[in-house]
């Protein structure tokens, strides 16, 4: 894991600004990926499904890797915060980046 929000930190300056080129604050960028990731997830949805939705994005690549690590919750509360825990994860590795 260290491995992967290392190369995280490496690349989010540049990488969340492309996420969404209009945004006032790249990182929040990035969290709201985060969250729609661990959504998909939590709702079953294969990785390679995913995967080949991220057109070569690099740190979209990175969260679907660490997401699918995360074991998928049956609870819907549960879902819920483990969505919350990991959009504040990335957004967390992105503002220590900047």
């Amino acid at each position: 894991m260290k491995s992967i929000i290392t190369a995280i930190i490496i690349t989010a300056a540049t990488v969340t600004a492309s996420l969404a080129q209009d945004a006032q604050d790249p990182c929040q960028s990035a969290g709201d990926l985060a969250q729609v990731i661990m959504e998909r997830r939590q709702d079953g949805t294969p990785m390679s499904t995913l995967m080949n939705l991220i057109q070569g994005n690099e740190i979209a690549r990175l969260m679907i890797v660490e997401a699918y690590k995360v074991p998928r919750m049956a609870m819907p509360a549960n879902q819920r915060r483990e969505v919350e825990d990991f959009r504040n994860m990335m957004e967390m590795v992105c503002y220590n980046a900047g």
